[in-house]
């Protein structure tokens, strides 16, 4: 698959995992990142503001997953309810600022 083909898999994966997994009550943010990490929707219960951040990804650039790990578990710290990061990416860490130990230690915080 080309690497458009690919991210639109993707973008309507994510999409799904959202509409069957987020309960009317969740709040949800989306994240962009490639050499550094953008947020794209802040926390909302708005199914169709998760959906068009997600449709307005574009894949380039370098790989920074774990500061985004990262990032993302600082801003979850302080909700209540569930937690929970998701993460797709079309390849490994390449340029993170945050170890790979430093993002698992926030998350399990």
């Amino acid at each position: 698959l080309s690497v458009r083909n690919r991210l639109k898999l993707e973008q309507e994966a994510a999409i799904d995992f959202l509409r069957r997994t987020l309960k009317p009550t969740d709040r949800a943010a989306f994240y962009s990142f490639n050499h550094d990490v953008y947020l794209r929707q802040d926390l909302t219960d708005s199914l169709n503001a998760l959906e068009a951040a997600t449709r307005n990804l574009d894949a380039r650039g370098a790989t920074a997953i774990f500061d985004a790990a990262f990032i993302g578990a600082r801003r979850l710290a302080t909700e209540e309810g569930r937690r929970v990061i998701v993460i797709v990416s079309d390849g490994q860490n390449t340029v993170s600022k945050a170890t790979r130990e430093r993002a698992l230690a926030e998350i399990s915080r």
